[in-house]
């Protein structure tokens, strides 16, 4: 994404985190208003999404590798908002 994103460009991602409770996951799906199976099927799901999903401490890493002028990361519920800004 940096060496793509013109100088003094910003970007966003949203992303999962590794770190997510099973309750936020499960809160999460309820908000959807799905059925019994959909449900169940959904919040499977997002459990092996969230396995596989980075944690704030991993893309902070990246992000510094990447060399990205700054980068601000908020946890919310299951994932992370990434804003991030390419030097001028």
């Amino acid at each position: 994404m940096h060496r793509v994103l013109r100088p003094g460009g910003r970007a966003l991602t949203l992303d999962l985190r590794r770190d997510a409770l099973q309750s936020n996951v499960n809160s999460y799906v309820a908000d959807m208003h799905l059925g019994p199976l959909d449900s169940f099927i959904t919040r499977r799901i997002f459990r092996r999404l969230v396995r596989s999903a980075y944690t704030e401490s991993e893309l902070r890493s990246f992000i510094s590798e990447a060399g990205f002028q700054s980068a601000s990361i908020r946890a919310d519920g299951i994932g992370f908002e990434v804003w991030l800004h390419k030097a001028a």
